[in-house]
C-alpha cells in the first residue's frame, strides 16, 4: 500500500486526512507530482495535504503539514459523494503500482 486517505462527509463538506503516504510519493520541495489523474480530479503531492474542487493534494515537501486535515465544502451533497467517488478508484490505481523488484530487495536484505 503506497497511500492511504480517510475520507469523510457532513452535508456538503468532504473532509479527510492522509493515514499513511508512502515516501516516493512526496514532492520534492519547489515541485509538484501528479500521483493519479482522471478526466475529472487529479491526485498530486506539492506542499501539504488540500482539497480542492477537482484536486486533492497529499503530504508533499512540508512536512509540518503532514498530519493536518484536508476539507472542502461543495456547492451539493451530490457533487461531494460525486467527488469522493472520483478519489476511490485514484487511490487504487495508485495503490496497484508493480512493486514487486522493491519486495524482493526487501526480502533479499
Amino acid at each position: 500500500m503506497q497511500l492511504k486517505l480517510r475520507l469523510y462527509r457532513k452535508d456538503c463538506t468532504l473532509f479527510g486526512w492522509v493515514e499513511y503516504q508512502d515516501e516516493k510519493l512526496r514532492a520534492e520541495e519547489d515541485d509538484s507530482k501528479i500521483l493519479a489523474r482522471n478526466s475529472k480530479f487529479t491526485i498530486s503531492s506539492c506542499f501539504a495535504p488540500v482539497l480542492e474542487s477537482n484536486a486533492l493534494f497529499v503530504k508533499g515537501h512540508c512536512r509540518l503539514k503532514d498530519n493536518d486535515m484536508f476539507s472542502y465544502t461543495f456547492g451539493s451533497i451530490s457533487e461531494a459523494v460525486s467527488v469522493a467517488n472520483h478519489i476511490k478508484p485514484l487511490v487504487e490505481e495508485i495503490n496497484s503500482t508493480d512493486n514487486s523488484l522493491d519486495n524482493d530487495i526487501e526480502k533479499i536484505l
